[in-house]
């Protein structure tokens, strides 16, 4: 056992170790108490005859957006709040939070009806000038009506509130881009790189294709890609039956992991009561595209399914239709499309443009002459594209126009028709003749191009817990 006068010397030497060290510790905590203390005596002092100043009212975040200011911003004490109200009732997000006292070097947004993007940059307490000088600069690269809701937007600015760099993201693979350099503002277009990745595509129809195909997690364009693919011989309006299946092969642009477009529909097969039907696309060695049987048969009619794919039919074909402008009964002689305003419509085959311009309760109207005595007719367009024009030749799926709200009518539409000889025919049930089938010269070509596309029709088993959607490849 440890004893004896060193080892008693040193328990006492500890000791006071331990006590000098405590009192260290303690003394910070006693001058605050009693500050305080001091603190609490005077307000009981000084405010015994004064009613206590009401206590600042608890403001949720969402609702506590400074509004926007027509100059630059002034400094604030403490963080400011990461969302700003704009004059159209939108939102800006900020992203980089500043130093305290700073103005937000970074903000993001995305545009909603209406916004401005003057307003968004004046909101931001960039200098008026330079808001229109940018926006000038802005013009040179990106048309401002083509403004759309849901586009993003970014801007940087220095701490003292001039616009350093600002971005429109106006799709998924295109941004404008303005600037500041040399004291003078510049813009240029941004193209983003994309890819190609094939998709498989499974649904069980309960109601409609559309309706398996957004099961599927796919978009609404798909489903129309698919009438079409089949167009010829199925009917997706009519022929389809509760229990049908469908195996799709089909490309996907993409960009950054982003969805951007449907390419070509690879291969695609169709099971149902009106038994079963496989179809190719082909790209020849000449150049010549087509989709085809396992044969090699040709299933495209001369005409689309849709001069607008993916878009719903608002008014049918009818001999006798209630007319909404002039309140009276007469025949619907073609097929109405509703839409926006600007909507890209497609050639529906084939032809040679025959008139272009305005004709009465038409507005602006395009009419295609095509092999066979037949003639498409497309009113109430918002404009015809550059270079189409009397005796244009144009090709099956070419943009021609965009969709408007032209002549007699009560909103933006595409009016459809159909002629053969100057008769009026309904679009939804034309059957035109098929195409040609693959050369002679060409079919050990075909067969080796569509063997892996069979085989992995094959190996897509449609099943309650197959993964819809999912990645096949990606070249």
């Amino acid at each position: 056992m440890l004893d004896g006068p060193l080892f008693e010397s040193y328990r006492q030497e500890a000791r006071r170790e331990l006590l000098r060290r405590w009192t260290l510790r303690l003394l910070p905590v006693g001058a605050v108490l009693l500050v305080l203390s001091a603190g609490g005596l005077y307000h009981l002092a000084t405010s015994s005859e004064e009613a206590p100043e009401p206590l600042l009212p608890v403001v949720p975040i969402s609702q506590a957006v400074r509004p926007p200011e027509a100059g630059p911003e002034e400094p604030v004490e403490g963080p400011e709040l990461p969302t700003r109200v704009l004059p159209s009732g939108g939102v800006l997000a900020v992203v980089d939070q500043p130093q305290e006292g700073l103005l937000h070097p970074h903000v993001t947004g995305e545009l909603t009806r209406n916004d401005r993007l003057r307003d968004i940059l004046l909101s931001q307490g960039i200098p008026k000038d330079e808001t229109d000088r940018a926006l000038a600069a802005l013009g040179k690269v990106f048309d401002p009506r083509k403004l759309r809701p849901g586009q993003r937007y970014e801007l940087w600015r220095s701490l003292d509130g001039h616009l350093d760099r600002f971005l429109l993201h106006a799709s998924p693979v295109r941004t404008a881009e303005v600037v500041l350099e040399g004291g003078s503002y510049v813009s240029r277009e941004l193209q983003i790189e994309t890819r190609i990745e094939v998709a498989r595509v499974l649904g069980n129809i309960e109601t409609t294709v559309g309706a398996a195909i957004a099961a599927a997690g796919e978009k609404p364009r798909l489903a129309a890609l698919v009438a079409d693919f089949f167009g010829a011989e199925i009917d997706f309006h009519s022929q389809t039956r509760k229990g049908d299946q469908l195996r799709i092969l089909v490309e996907k642009e993409m960009a950054e992991g982003r969805f951007v477009r449907y390419g070509r529909i690879l291969a695609a097969e169709y099971r149902g009561g009106l038994g079963r039907l496989r179809a190719f696309s082909y790209l020849s060695p000449d150049g010549s595209s087509g989709i085809y049987d396992e044969h090699g048969q040709s299933l495209e009619g001369q005409f689309l399914r849709s001069p607008m794919p993916g878009h719903r039919v608002t008014s049918p074909f009818s001999p006798r239709r209630f007319h909404p402008v002039f309140k009276r009964y007469a025949p619907h002689r073609g097929v109405d499309y509703g839409g926006r305003i600007g909507d890209a419509v497609l050639a529906a085959a084939d032809g040679t443009v025959a008139f272009a311009g305005e004709k009465g309760g038409n507005g602006l109207l395009l009419t295609i002459n095509h092999p066979g005595g037949y003639q498409s007719l497309y009113a109430h367009l918002h404009r015809v594209l550059p270079g189409i024009k009397p005796g244009t030749k144009v090709k099956k799926g070419q943009v021609v126009a965009a969709l408007g709200n032209s002549g007699v009518s009560t909103g933006p539409h595409l009016h459809y028709g159909i002629t053969k000889s100057g008769a009026y025919l309904d679009p939804q049930k034309l059957k035109t003749p098929r195409g040609n089938p693959i050369p002679r010269s060409q079919m050990k070509d075909y067969l080796a191009t569509i063997a892996p596309l069979s085989r992995d029709l094959d190996h897509m088993a449609l099943s309650e817990d197959a993964l819809l959607g999912d990645l096949l490849l990606a070249p």
